[in-house]
This record gives C-alpha cells, structure tokens and sequence, in this order.
C-alpha cells in the first residue's frame, strides 16, 4: 500500500542508535535462522546440480533458491514487525536501508555486513565474513541465499521493489562478498 504509516516511537529511537551498539544489544539473541536448514539446502543444490548436465536446469535451481530464501524473509520480517507491534503496513524511510539491513543480517545469519549507498537507489551490501562461501572456490558467485533474504526484508520493510546480485565473491577469491542492491523505479515496474 502507498499509506505510511510512522514508526512507533520505540522503533524510531532504535533507528537513530548507531549499528555497532544495536548488534551489542542483539548479541544476546540467538540466530532466527537455522544454519543446519541452509547447509541441507546447499548440500541437496550441489547434488542435484552435480546429476545435471544442461546449464538451463542448474539456474533453475538457483531461481528456486532465491524464491525460498525471499519467502523465508517476507515471513520473518513481517513477524519482526508484528513482535515490535507495529503495522504490517508500516514502511520504512530509505535512509534506514542501512541500518535495518545490518540489523536483519546480523539477526538472522550473525553476519556483520557493511552497507552504504553508493548512489542513489544503489546500495553496497559488503560482507567479509560470509559463512556460506567458506572454504569453496568457484568460478562464479555462490551466495545467492542471501539475494533472496535481502530481496524479501526489503519488500516487507520499505514497500518497494528491488533488484539484487552478488557482484564479489570470497568463493572467487575476492576479498569480501559483495551485493548491489538497485531501488526499481516505479514507472519501470509497470
């Protein structure tokens, strides 16, 4: 819906609080997300990838992926939503992107990811510890779990549409995993 509804008062405060302090509180939580669910997820993609030989139905199994991972995060952000007691149709400022993207991260995946426009409707998700690349090589980009968490708790958390695509690596040998995160314009939507 295009009504915004504001954040409670308690929400906003969470907002201005610097990230760093935010994931002190958090640290006390454990993980949402099981890791064990992702790693059976991953070892059943590399089987089933490994008994394929067309390319067309090894990216259909990404595709799949992805639309799982978005679902998971639709549902866990807007339970995140309803526990905070705010609105489902609660829509969060773009300047916050940053922030409730840290926060989402680190509370599902304990991951301590550095996000920063790099213009604007384009985000840098930067993520030097990636636990889901650890110890593989590829030739290509192997992160795609998360695209479909970032995708899904934006839909749910800012009430727009958004593109994402892991652009590094550490399973390619970069230095950190890289995400661009791109707003879609609404009159490209239609």
């Amino acid at each position: 819906p295009d009504k915004r509804l504001n954040l409670r008062l308690r929400n906003k405060i969470a907002m201005k609080i610097p990230t760093p302090i935010a994931l002190f509180f958090l640290k006390k939580r454990g993980n949402t997300v099981p890791f064990e669910v992702y790693n059976m997820i991953r070892k059943a993609s590399a089987f089933y990838i490994s008994t394929r030989s067309s390319e067309e139905e090894k990216e259909g199994l990404d595709e799949v992926e992805q639309y799982f991972q978005e679902y998971a995060a639709r549902e866990t952000a807007l339970k995140t939503l309803l526990e905070n007691k705010e609105s489902p149709l609660t829509r969060f400022d773009l300047k916050d992107l940053p922030k409730v993207l840290s926060l989402s991260l680190f509370y599902g995946y304990r991951l301590k990811p550095k996000v920063y426009e790099r213009e604007k409707g384009k985000w840098i998700i930067d993520i030097e510890k990636c636990f889901i690349c650890k110890n593989i090589r590829s030739d290509k980009p192997v992160c795609g779990l998360l695209v479909g968490t970032i995708l899904g708790g934006c839909a749910v958390t800012f009430k727009e549409k958004f593109t994402v695509r892991e652009i590094e690596c550490k399973a390619k040998g970069e230095q950190s995993c890289k995400f661009l995160l791109e707003l879609v314009e609404k009159s490209s939507q239609m």
